[in-house]
């Protein structure tokens, strides 16, 4: 009844976070989920009619073999989604992983491993059929994720609901927590305001209540994060498109930059496209470092 409800509501897309199909990794990372419940979610949707899901798996888990991710990998082939996600461990400071790790509770990650991983990845969905078009992501034909593009993209989008994040011209700005205060705020039409088919302005963002900061960006900044962000796409960036975008002298100066990453075969410059390599999509972080501090030497 609620997948159906959804698909009622006007959501055509659901996100399943299955990322493994070993219980002990799912409580290394913290998941209550069995790997049964997980598939049940995923068949429960299919048979509510939902046309459109892409299953979530994470490799580089402290203790994961290469024999486990090609299991999980294997498993989640077996229930054909539309597209997969499939993210490499980031151990955030502070969390369960990262205290575990630090009192030798479990292994470092081995980035080198996790780097297999990813090629084991590549090929095995790359051979069913699912087009690798972003460093994380594979899709079948045509059903690549609009939503995510966007991000890539650098483009705009409204976030709904608390906590939730927005992206509008110039500005980033990100609502309250608290789920209580937003539905208090939103109920209350005398004390919040209403985004209209007009660009909002910065002043009548704060205005919101239900707007918990605001942040302008840059036109060096957005440069960045437009070249960070387009990078992950396989398809790479139009350089031509950002010329006219941010100017011909910006980009000469961010390109000067990447012209040590073309030498050491982690991008390639096709003649107006540049995109990464697949050594590239393995050592992403060190070019998206260079892109965003703005100078590859502290990067």
């Amino acid at each position: 009844d609620k997948m159906r409800g959804y698909l009622a509501g006007g959501i055509n897309r659901l996100s399943i976070g299955m990322q493994s199909f070993q219980k002990d990794q799912l409580e290394i990372l913290g998941r209550t989920h069995s790997s049964l419940e997980a598939k049940e979610a995923y068949f429960v949707a299919r048979k509510s009619g939902f046309p459109n899901i892409n299953v979530d798996v994470i490799y580089g888990i402290p203790n994961q073999t290469l024999n486990h991710w090609k299991e999980t990998l294997e498993e989640v082939l077996s229930m054909n989604p539309d597209h997969i996600s499939a993210y490499c461990l980031s151990v955030e400071k502070q969390t369960p992983i990262d205290v575990w790790i630090r009192e030798g509770k479990l292994p470092v990650p081995d980035p080198d491993l996790a780097a297999d991983m990813m090629l084991i990845a590549e090929e095995m969905l790359g051979s069913r059929g699912y087009d690798h078009y972003e460093i994380s992501n594979w899709a079948k034909p045509g059903y690549a994720s609009r939503h995510n593009l966007t991000y890539w993209k650098n483009g705009s989008y409204l976030g709904v609901g608390p906590g939730a994040h927005s992206h509008v011209g110039n500005m980033r700005f990100w609502n309250i927590n608290s789920p209580q205060k937003y539905m208090i705020n939103v109920c209350k039409p005398e004390k919040s305001t209403v985004l209209t088919r007009q660009s909002p302005t910065k002043e009548f963002i704060e205005k919101s209540k239900v707007v918990a900061g605001v942040e302008t960006i840059d036109t060096k900044s957005s440069l960045a994060e437009t070249l960070m962000l387009g990078l992950r796409l396989n398809e790479g960036i139009s350089l031509d498109q950002l010329r006219l975008q941010f100017g011909s002298k910006a980009m000469s100066a961010s390109l000067e930059r990447l012209e040590l990453f073309i030498d050491q075969g982690l991008l390639v410059a096709d003649g107006n496209r540049l995109s990464l390599t697949q050594r590239g999509r393995l050592l992403g972080n060190e070019v998206f470092s260079s892109v965003l501090v703005g100078d590859d030497k502290q990067a």
